[in-house]
């Protein structure tokens, strides 16, 4: 059996109904808190090889900030490729980059208006507790011919990933489907909906252990605008 896993990632999501549950039983809600990995014996092989980038500097930068380790003079580097007044060429590829929701809207808004075609608009099929914070992208999705957007999910048959980006060509409303151009190697594919699951956990008095439920679902094409 194999495990895979970055733990340079973000910390598991634990509600506040459920730190308690976790708190009683484990040491963190991190999987190696698990019992099982108490008196499990494993082979441990990390994986070093960096496939996204080939530039070394910047892949020595990106281990810096992973690993908390930062100088001014790294600072200094990611400052200086900050140009507050560019504007891309029309027709050229880019993405803008911001930690607010409320900025990227207003940015996706300004492309949707310039493109001046027709408007699409797919409602979100919401089921049981899915709260608006767990929404993976709007319930009101908007977007027209010519829109870029990312994508959000990891096809199965391996054509895109989480963060792929694409641009809108068609869109049958009755199939429900959108046939999406991916960048940069412009081949197409159909996207349609997808269904995602949040499960409830809780604590089983007859089995003496910590069980999950469905809790809800969230069914919306998986993507969201991104700029253009």
């Amino acid at each position: 059996m194999i495990f895979v896993g970055d733990l340079y990632q973000l910390p598991p999501v634990v509600s506040s109904k459920e730190k308690d549950i976790f708190s009683s039983h484990y040491k963190t809600p991190f999987f190696f808190s698990s019992r099982v990995f108490e008196n499990f014996e494993m082979e441990i092989i990390e994986l070093e090889k960096m496939y996204r980038q080939k530039d070394t500097k910047f892949i020595e930068l990106l281990n810096r900030i992973r690993n908390n380790s930062v100088e001014s003079r790294d600072i200094d580097q990611l400052n200086s490729r900050y140009l507050p007044a560019f504007k891309p060429d029309k027709g050229e590829f880019y993405i803008s980059l911001t930690a607010i929701n409320k900025t990227a809207d207003r940015i996706n808004e300004e492309h949707l208006r310039i493109l001046k075609g027709r408007s699409y608009k797919s409602e979100a099929l919401i089921e049981g507790d899915f709260g608006p914070e767990y929404f993976p992208t709007s319930p009101h999705l908007q977007f027209e011919i010519g829109s870029q957007i990312m994508l959000l999910t990891n096809d199965q048959k391996r054509r895109w990933v989480n963060g792929s980006i694409g641009v809108v060509k068609f869109f049958n409303r009755d199939e429900e489907f959108v046939r999406v151009r991916l960048y940069p190697s412009n081949k197409e594919v159909f996207v349609y909906r997808h269904r995602w699951e949040i499960y409830r956990f809780f604590f089983s008095r007859e089995k003496q252990s910590i069980l999950s439920e469905l809790a809800g679902s969230f069914s919306q094409f998986p993507f969201k605008l991104a700029g253009r």
